[in-house]
């Protein structure tokens, strides 16, 4: 079996919106897949980026770190990730060494999913494995698979904004149909709803949603918390829901007078900020514009940076 984790946003802090305890419900979680890794016996469990929220390593605790080690070296079988935004600086690539992601990296309880592919044994088969770390491009090439080594399965494991056919969100993206085809299957992070498993263009595209329920969007409150598991043998791709996942009225703070439906991105969004801001998380607006960011349009940040910066904030 093969596991694949979604963005699990691990932080000492809840995100906007979220209430405390942030920390212990993200690694109960991530304790719960383990020990299913573990009664599965599992090979092999990728995640697909984001496994840390705050890219800022002065704001990961020594003790966060401790537990996120401890909890890899329990892990079953090997455990790769692919990079997501939040685990990288401006820097891209070079900066994985000074981020909280290089000292899992380091201390050996992750390896990184390389760019140009590795091919594993799992129950039997060879399954090869590639990554497309975050990057902010918009060519399809770039989730394509590049690769392809004699085995039974290939794989591409994503971190990017790429959208199955008929849907539409309002920020830039990526259509699914536009990657080249060669993949047997693509597991993406990155996106937080659940796009489900379909086949396009001859790959089968899964993303079940991410295991950290950051924004307190109306996907977020009403999708199942599940994990990929899939089965190299039989050939198929398990949606496995968590236990775990706390109901989302136990996570989200609940603002007065807030309208779940509203659909102004830009209030909403400013709403989050001002929330925080009366709450006096004491973070700095760069990690309040980082924490409040994750669907949002482009267009949204670009305003609401705007007037703060007029505001002296």
């Amino acid at each position: 079996m093969i596991y694949f984790i979604n963005d699990p946003h691990i932080a000492d802090r809840p995100p906007l919106g979220r209430v405390e305890g942030y920390a212990d419900q993200i690694l109960a979680k991530l304790e719960e897949c383990r020990e299913l890794a573990r009664a599965d016996s599992a090979s092999l469990t990728v995640f697909t980026g984001d496994v840390f929220h705050i890219k800022r390593p002065s704001f990961v605790s020594h003790a966060l770190m401790q537990r996120m080690i401890d909890l890899l070296r329990e892990w079953p079988g090997r455990k790769f990730t692919v990079l997501g935004n939040h685990d990288l600086s401006e820097a891209g690539l070079a900066s994985v060494p000074k981020q909280p992601i290089g000292v899992l990296l380091r201390a050996g309880v992750l390896e990184l999913l390389p760019e140009d592919g590795i091919v594993v044994e799992v129950s039997g088969c060879k399954v090869y494995l590639e990554a497309a770390h975050y990057s902010d491009t918009d060519d399809p090439e770039y989730f394509a698979l590049h690769n392809r080594p004699k085995c039974d399965v290939a794989i591409k494991v994503t971190h990017g904004m790429l959208v199955p056919p008929g849907r539409d969100p309002p920020f830039d993206h990526i259509k699914a149909e536009d990657i080249p085809a060669g993949a047997d299957y693509l597991f993406n992070g990155h996106i937080h709803d659940d796009y489900g498993a379909r086949e396009i263009n001859g790959c089968t595209h899964v993303n079940f949603g991410s295991l950290g329920r950051v924004a307190r969007t109306d996907e977020n409150r009403k999708r199942e918390v599940a994990i990929a598991v899939y089965d190299p043998v039989k050939n198929v791709v398990t949606r496995r829901a968590l236990k775990s996942a706390l109901p989302s009225a136990d996570i989200f703070i609940t603002v007065e007078a807030e309208n779940v439906e509203d659909s102004d991105d830009l209030k909403a969004y400013a709403r989050e900020l001002a929330h925080a801001l009366q709450q006096g998380t004491g973070a700095s607006i760069e990690d309040l514009l980082a924490g409040a960011s994750d669907g949002v349009a482009k267009d949204v940040k670009v305003e609401v940076t705007r007037y703060l910066t007029e505001a002296g904030l």
